[in-house]
């Protein structure tokens, strides 16, 4: 039979083992506080970071050397031009296949260059536009191109059907371009003629934009 020191003994064991096993109550202590931890996945929300591709809207770049944009007939609206311009248009076009109707001698003749013009070419084919600048606001007409060089003009002409001669041009102001932007201001409350020509046979791509401060 068993004295009653070895079922004390026994008694200590159990409630030592007792004891051991408490420390199991906290085995979900570390797993519960970082459960939480997948919420970080969110962090995709960035993904409309490319809404700045829009910041250059409203700018335009010159069209490119070998370009062959569709382009109306030079006399499509029934007179020498290839089309109307309006406020906030932007056209691209080509020289190529546009009418022949002025040269070197008109231009001369109307003094649109000053001396500076004298001496070139300008037998390659032109593009001839109408334009009635809005009455308080002076339309500006900036011609854009790569690769070629070019004229604008603008001539100041009384009617939409009227294509200018000698006889009857009573402003032409003109500027040429080696691959850099032209830009010129129109009168308000007039009609003009627009002309992009060629500088010694030079053909090719170039754009139109009209802006109406």
């Amino acid at each position: 039979m068993r004295s009653a020191p070895f079922f004390i003994a026994l008694a200590s064991v159990f409630a030592a083992c007792n004891g051991d096993l408490q420390p199991v109550d906290d085995s979900g202590t570390d797993s519960t506080t970082d459960s939480g931890t997948a919420s970080d996945t969110s962090t995709g929300s960035d993904t409309g970071t490319d809404s700045d591709t829009g910041t250059d809207s409203g700018t335009t770049q010159p069209v490119g050397c070998d370009a062959t944009p569709l382009t109306p007939a030079p006399d499509a609206l029934g007179t020498c031009h290839t089309a109307e311009l309006f406020c906030g248009d932007h056209i691209e076009h080509t020289t190529v296949g546009g009418s022949t109707d002025y040269s070197s001698d008109t231009y001369e003749a109307w003094q649109c260059f000053g001396q500076w013009g004298i001496g070139n070419d300008y037998s390659a084919p032109e593009r001839s536009y109408f334009i009635a600048a809005p009455p308080g606001t002076q339309p500006v007409v900036t011609l854009k191109t790569k690769c070629h060089n070019f004229t604008l003009r603008q001539l100041m002409v009384s009617a939409f059907d009227e294509c200018p001669t000698n006889s009857n041009l009573p402003v032409c102001e003109g500027s040429r371009s080696s691959g850099a932007d032209l830009s010129t201001t129109l009168f308000p409350g007039y009609n003009y003629m627009i002309v992009v020509d060629g500088i010694d046979g030079a053909e090719g791509a170039f754009s139109l934009d009209v802006s109406c401060p």
